[in-house]
């Protein structure tokens, strides 16, 4: 797969079935872009108050988003012909109980 913006869900799919299909031990998955800090013992934390939530997803959400249709990040209609994004998460960073995993695949 060529590594190209415009395939971020693809690649996002494909993390998603490699950890299911490589990682049954882990409880929590972080998806996070390559220029982001995150302090692990926070994140640690974090896991270690939430480690009973097995369907929740931790990032920041967007929904109602519609599609730049002209400039550098345009989406032509023919990729997408809808009006408006469905819920998705914004990046840097989204936090996944590997529960979760399976059920977005």
């Amino acid at each position: 797969m060529k590594d190209f913006y415009r395939n971020l869900s693809l690649k996002v799919a494909a993390l998603f079935n490699w950890v299911n299909t490589n990682c049954d031990k882990v409880d929590f998955v972080v998806k996070m872009d390559d220029d982001v800090y995150i302090d692990d013992r926070n994140l640690v934390q974090f896991v270690q108050t939430h480690q009973k939530t097995n369907r929740s997803k931790f990032g920041s959400a967007a929904g109602n988003l519609w599609p730049a249709r002209d400039g550098k990040w345009r989406l032509i209609y023919e990729d997408w012909p809808w009006i408006s994004y469905p819920p998705y998460f914004l990046g840097p960073a989204v936090l996944f109980p590997s529960s979760v995993i399976v059920h977005i695949q």
